[in-house]
């Protein structure tokens, strides 16, 4: 049983993260083993995220102290993590959906569901989720726009360089064929 300072300090731990970085993903983890639960949160990490078992009425406590809205009632269900603290909710929802799907090769079965979120003053469904794991992450989307900002520059140098490279060829094919005649 917590203490009355230690759920004050969650709960203020929480709303500081909150308010930092309003995203919070909330995910059903029933069933998975603490090996699995360990993995994720190190990959979680490496992104800037977090996963916390949080108690429910904590949470509930903690995300109206930060004027977050309360998401449906579906998360509230069963057994519910939170993530949060990521820098990029691409990148920490894309985590979440790979982890679910290796635990389903590995399983056969679904053991963990992402159950929704909020994303700044959005409140996301499991749906919402999915789609914003198959959106590409930040660095992802860096590399794409660096693609085609050069693009159009690379073919600009292609088409200056042509002229002067056929030019080029025109007299090394003289210059060969005047060779060939001194020669013959």
């Amino acid at each position: 049983m917590l203490t009355r300072e230690a759920k004050t300090t969650i709960v203020r731990e929480l709303v500081a993260a909150l308010r930092g970085d309003p995203g919070l993903f909330f995910v059903d983890y029933r069933s998975v083993a603490s090996q699995s639960m360990r993995t994720l949160r190190e990959r979680l990490r490496a992104h800037g995220g977090v996963l916390q078992v949080v108690k429910k009425t904590l949470l509930r406590r903690a995300l109206a102290d930060a004027g977050l809205a309360e998401p449906a009632l579906p998360v509230w269900e069963g057994q519910t993590a939170v993530v949060y603290g990521f820098s990029d909710a691409a990148a920490a929802a894309k985590i979440l959906r790979i982890f679910r799907k290796e635990l389903e090769v590995s399983r056969g079965e679904t053991a963990f569901s992402l159950r929704g979120g909020i994303l700044g003053p959005q409140l996301l469904g499991p749906n919402d989720l999915e789609t914003l794991a198959l959106l590409p992450t930040r660095p992802e989307l860096l590399a794409q726009f660096a693609g085609v900002l050069v693009a159009p520059l690379s073919a600009l140098a292609f088409v200056l360089a042509s002229p002067v490279s056929g030019f080029v060829q025109v007299l090394r094919a003289r210059t060969v064929s005047q060779e060939e005649k001194g020669l013959s």
